[in-house]
Order: C-alpha cells, then sequence, then structure tokens
C-alpha cells in the first residue's frame, strides 16, 4: 500500500508523503475534504465524510438516501452512509482483493466522482 500511495503522492505533485495516521492507515487531502484509506491486506477501504445532513431533510432526501446502496447501482458499490450522530453523511468504498496501482486509481477516482455526486446531491435537496 506504501508504493501505491507513495506513487499517487507523485502523481498528484505533493512534495511529501501522504499523511499517515498509523500503520495501516492515510490521509488524501483533497481541496474541501480528506479521504481515510486503510489497507486491509488484502485490498483497501475509502473513507470520506461528504457533507452535514440538511436540517429538517425531506421525505424524499431521505427515501433517496435509504434506497441509493441498493445493489450498488446508484453508487458504483460505494456506501453512503449516516454516522452515529445521525448529522453528518457518510461515503464509503471497501475493496477486499489484490490490487495493483492502476486498479487503485480507478477505485479512487470512482470514488472522488461518487464523493461530489453526492454532496451536490444533498446540496440541491438543502436548498430547496
Amino acid at each position: 500500500m506504501q508504493a501505491v500511495l507513495d506513487r499517487l503522492a507523485t502523481e498528484l505533485g505533493l512534495d511529501e508523503s501522504l499523511p499517515k495516521e498509523d500503520d495501516l492507515v492515510w490521509t488524501i487531502p483533497l481541496e474541501d475534504t480528506s479521504i481515510t484509506v486503510t489497507d486491509l491486506s488484502p485490498g483497501f477501504y475509502l473513507y470520506t465524510e461528504l457533507t452535514e445532513l440538511p436540517k429538517g431533510a425531506k421525505e424524499n432526501l431521505m427515501v433517496l438516501l435509504s434506497t441509493c446502496n441498493l445493489f450498488g447501482q446508484r453508487t458504483d458499490n460505494c456506501v453512503v452512509g449516516l454516522e452515529e450522530n445521525k448529522k453528518m453523511l457518510s461515503l464509503s468504498l471497501s475493496v477486499p482483493e489484490d490490487f495493483d496501482y492502476e486498479n487503485f486509481y480507478n477505485q479512487l477516482e470512482d470514488f472522488i466522482n461518487q464523493m461530489d455526486f453526492w454532496k451536490e446531491t444533498v446540496a440541491q435537496w438543502s436548498d430547496g
């Protein structure tokens, strides 16, 4: 995992390695958030906090969120979750298999696309 993340840091033009939280956990810093990467050996786990659940969330949004994970179709196999405090939405992805850099990069790219999609989707419900 370290070699994969070092290559990612180099390709992102970072001067240093990605921050390491402990032996198996790293952080990928992004503009307005971060993604936590955990080495599952084999595989990896990605996690990020998406956004706060809008106050007084409408029933239709709650139905959408409760069904979005069904068969992984709306989330590209990621999981949208509600944190224990019931105020923050999160996104996670578990890939429990061996991987190379290209596989990791593609999974990370899909994860970031899902992150952006769900942030925008929830923001629309906040505004409307």
